[in-house]
């Protein structure tokens, strides 16, 4: 019996024992949690609701599903005691001028969006190309049915990608990138409808030889000047490659107005090769 009676004392002594102080403590700590969750959730929600009043263009739509947001809706001040006949009131005032449309649950509304017509897609997209935001015009032209157009857009963009690749390090990607850019420009200029589009094309894809640096493509691009009678550009190239035979022949062939836009520096050295050559042409 002794032995029952400590046994059983023990196991109360070990069981949990319920603590009011404590309790209330931890309730009051929760609810004080509670609140201040409460307030950063009503914060975050007039800050959503802020951007969306001052972002929107054309039109707002708020949904809720309390009462909280009624005076703003109505139109009056959130300190004023509304009847139900003042939000009635209120309500029709502005839903007759078209500036609300109240909705329930249900209930059908204007829609959100409304699909834009390839002209408009067209419109977007020139403004998006003459910003040079290449990828959203490239977007906006194929929504268009434009496909000329969004393979230009394409060629640029690829072109400022590969001038976004560090040169230190990544050599090798970069030129991969600007030979990509170089045809895409070389694709345009062969489907291009008139003269002065390709030739702009062809300037660029000559271009992007250059910025790929290799002298196999140096020379290609600097016949290309040569051939849209760029000859100060491929002047200056075959200089770089040393290749003086063919600025002699640009100086004697070309017509004296292009002659004109080569720099005086280049004729010099250029005589001054032959000159050390006693080649006297």
């Amino acid at each position: 019996m002794s032995h029952d009676g400590i046994g059983q004392s023990r196991i109360a002594a070990a069981a949990p024992q319920f603590d009011k102080t404590r309790h209330g403590t931890l309730c009051s700590e929760v609810n004080f949690i509670r609140n201040i969750l409460k307030q950063y959730l009503s914060v975050f929600k007039l800050k959503c609701l802020y951007v969306a009043v001052t972002r929107a263009r054309n039109n707002l739509r708020i949904a809720d599903e309390s009462s909280i947001g009624e005076p703003m809706r109505v139109g009056s001040s959130p300190s004023s005691i509304l009847t139900v006949s003042d939000i009635l009131c209120f309500q029709a005032f502005w839903e007759s001028r078209g500036q609300i449309l109240s909705c329930r649950p249900g209930q059908e509304s204007t829609d959100f969006a409304r699909a834009s017509n390839e002209e408009q897609w067209a419109n977007r997209a020139k403004l998006f190309f003459d910003n040079g935001q290449w990828e959203h015009a490239k977007n906006c032209y194929e929504r268009a049915g434009k496909k000329q157009a969004a393979s230009v857009a394409d060629a640029y963009l690829q072109r400022e990608r590969a001038r976004r690749i560090p040169s230190e390090g990544k050599g090798k990607v970069r030129k991969v990138a600007f030979l990509d850019a170089a045809k895409a420009f070389g694709s345009c200029a062969q489907n291009a409808n008139d003269v002065l589009a390709k030739n702009k094309y062809l300037r660029l894809y000559a271009g992007c030889l250059e910025e790929e640096g290799e002298n196999s493509q140096l020379e290609r691009a600097a016949e290309v000047y040569q051939q849209g009678n760029w000859v100060s550009d491929a002047s200056r190239l075959y200089r770089e490659l040393g290749m003086f035979n063919k600025i002699f022949d640009i100086i004697t062939q070309s017509e004296a107005s292009l002659v004109a836009t080569i720099p005086e520096s280049i004729h010099d050295v250029t005589r001054l090769h032959f000159v050390s050559k006693n080649d006297y042409k």
